[in-house]
């Protein structure tokens, strides 16, 4: 029993693994500098319209 529980989260981390490669192998790298860029822009106080490395805008979330 102990295999079978083993052998499934070797299984489930393959996976996870495969999945996470292959987001990365398909998405362009400015999109996943953008997701990166996501926690550091959080805290935006001076805008509520975010400017990409491209100049193309996001919304942000407006603090106040």
């Amino acid at each position: 029993m102990t295999w079978f529980i083993f052998v499934g989260d070797m299984l489930v981390m393959l996976f996870m693994v495969a999945l996470i490669i292959w987001v990365f192998m398909v998405t362009p790298d400015d999109e996943i500098d953008d997701a990166a860029d996501i926690p550091l822009r959080d805290e935006d106080y001076e805008s509520d319209l975010l400017t990409r490395k491209d100049g193309k805008h996001l919304e942000g979330s407006v603090h106040g």
